[in-house]
């Protein structure tokens, strides 16, 4: 949810600023254009400046909430630094940061600031779309598809998550506002980052996670699935023992659960949920599979109301 600001992926995004700056400077490269802007080192200082700051803001995104370090962002960031001091410098050579050109560049710096609100009204404008206006939800788009292929036809969600994502958590919390409500089928699965189990995964990036959704199948299956599902995504146990004192505390056997984790069944169950996920293209986790129509992440206030809608027209 995190790589994607107003709809736009941050990639994107961050491809049209470094086409901008590219833009910026380019015709001082060529002596005879006509086309070029008076103080091009001060435009790439403001434009750089910004850049500066929406890395900030990114790496403590990084590190304080998803809390994961991404190399290739790190290395943008610092370029960023760089390209403000570069530009800086540069206008003070060229003679732009001279008295007559920063004062007088006001002309410039208008059209940075016109620049700058339109790109934040952008930001504001599509993030307001896409989480409180229906067309702009992929998920209600899907549901009217659907709605308009039949009248009452029944909605079905196939989710793929992982106890230790913290968007398959909150998505989790979501789904418990429509999982018994009539029209939604809601089908629990699983895709865990965990080479244990799940042959897409080169590196195991979540410890355990096969033994946790083992065990939230056995929860599924003896009638306890929500409550063990809650105590796994709050603690993501990975020990064996650790997760029978839960299911233990969930109202389960504690002896009879275990057989059940243990059981080649249910691991064959886990793998079922892994290639049926696979022939859906899951990628990450958490995805919900709508109406046989993909989507990642967790569901936006709207999408939530256009699944209750959904369901009740279902019934």
């Amino acid at each position: 949810a995190y790589a994607v600001a107003g709809g736009i992926p941050l990639s994107l995004w961050g491809a049209w600023f470094y086409a901008l700056l590219l833009l910026a400077v380019a015709p001082a490269f060529f002596p005879n254009s006509r086309v070029s802007l008076r103080y091009p080192a001060l435009a790439v200082f403001g434009a750089s400046a910004i850049g500066v700051g929406v890395s900030i803001a990114l790496a403590a995104l990084s590190s304080f909430v998803v809390k994961s370090v991404c190399l290739f962002c790190l290395t943008l960031y610092l370029v960023n630094v760089l390209l403000m001091f570069v530009a800086r410098w540069a206008a003070s050579e060229s003679g732009e940061a001279a008295v007559g050109g920063w004062s007088t560049a006001w002309r410039d710096r208008f059209l940075q600031a016109l620049i700058a609100v339109g790109f934040v009204s952008i930001l504001i404008g599509r993030s307001l779309y896409a989480h409180y206006s229906p067309g702009g939800s992929d998920v209600c788009q899907t549901l009217a598809e659907t709605q308009r292929r039949g009248v009452g036809q029944s909605v079905t969600i196939e989710v793929y998550s992982d106890f230790q994502c913290l968007h398959c958590r909150k998505l989790d919390r979501q789904l418990q506002e429509l999982i018994d409500r009539a029209g939604l089928q809601v089908v629990l699965e699983h895709y865990p980052l965990d080479a244990g189990c799940n042959t897409d995964v080169t590196t195991t990036w979540h410890p355990g996670a096969c033994l946790q959704a083992r065990a939230a199948i056995c929860a599924t299956a003896f009638g306890a699935g929500p409550e063990l599902r809650t105590r796994l995504f709050a603690e993501a146990p990975n020990s064996l023992p650790r997760v029978v004192e839960l299911a233990a505390a969930s109202g389960l056997d504690a002896a009879t659960f275990e057989a059940c984790v243990m059981a080649d069944a249910v691991f064959d169950r886990l793998k079922a949920s892994i290639a049926r996920a696979r022939s859906f293209g899951v990628k990450a986790t958490p995805t919900l599979i709508i109406n046989g129509r993909s989507h990642v992440g967790t569901l936006s206030p709207t999408s939530l109301e256009c699944l209750k809608k959904a369901s009740d027209s279902a019934r």
